[in-house]
């Protein structure tokens, strides 16, 4: 029986993948190795991306694994048993988590969470959802609404994993940090503190961002904070609920309070 091309190279392709120093890939990429490699491997012209991937899912450790929004499913390939914590940031280039999930990871929040908070950031575009001046009526009509909660959801493993399409801000805020032995992209401390008074509804509420701000005291740069808050340069005035936060977990000067409530609507 004639051995094929790829069965005589098996063991060198295996050795690849596990040296890689990443472990989940996109279709693009897995066709990017085949193409890269193809002359190396002594892999036939006649062998498509779909068969090299194929042949890969059944031969190798490689496995398939997708993730399924409402409007879209995302399907990668990782190399054995995968981190959900770094597939989770996998299916689109720069995602980082945010909201209840940073709190979890920053150590504000102890029980395990059932839901992951994973933020996208939308493109830059020449509107912007800034404005230099608010009316009071526009400020008051806006938090008498019911705040919007996204219904971009998916169902993976045993979470729920809300996909956030934030405002573009460059990523301010967003580090690199080791969690569960993986490296991951989350909002710091500050930028999470800030987040999570601007959708109190991805947390599990007032109570505990309280809490967490109580406890976040330690780590805390107030004036890091002030930093974010003008990069962020909101219209409304998330600097006054903030300032309340600080005043009522009890732990803050009032030198660091007056900082957040004297802060105008317009950043400096």
């Amino acid at each position: 029986m004639k051995i094929s091309k790829f069965e005589t190279k098996l063991d060198v392709i295996k050795n690849y993948f596990k040296q890689a120093k990443k472990s989940i890939f996109t279709f693009t990429e897995i066709v990017n190795i085949l193409e890269d490699k193809r002359l190396e491997w002594d892999l036939p012209n006649t062998m498509t991306a779909f068969k090299f991937l194929e042949l890969l899912l059944k031969r190798t450790d490689l496995k398939k694994t997708s993730i399924k929004f409402p409007n879209r499913e995302y399907s990668l390939f990782s190399w054995g048993d995968v981190s959900v914590w770094v597939y989770c940031l996998s299916f689109i280039k720069n995602l980082y988590y945010t909201h209840r999930t940073a709190l979890y990871i920053h150590k504000l929040i102890n029980d395990p969470p059932d839901k992951i908070y994973v933020n996208f950031e939308q493109r830059r575009s020449s509107a912007s959802n800034y404005s230099s001046s608010l009316s009071q009526g526009r400020i008051d009509f806006a938090f008498s609404r019911t705040q919007r909660v996204t219904t971009n959801i998916a169902n993976f493993k045993e979470y729920k994993v809300y996909l956030l399409n934030g405002q573009n801000t460059n990523m301010c805020g967003v580090i690199e940090a080791y969690f569960n032995q993986n490296k991951v992209l989350v909002t710091n401390l500050e930028r999470t503190l800030i987040d999570i008074v601007v959708r109190p509804s991805y947390t599990n509420g007032i109570l505990e961002i309280l809490n967490c701000y109580k406890l976040a005291k330690e780590g805390i740069s107030i004036e890091n904070l002030i930093r974010t808050l003008k990069k962020l340069a909101f219209v409304y005035p998330y600097h006054q609920a903030i300032g309340f936060l600080l005043e009522k977990s009890g732990v803050y000067n009032q030198n660091e309070i007056s900082k957040l409530k004297n802060l105008g609507l317009t950043p400096s």
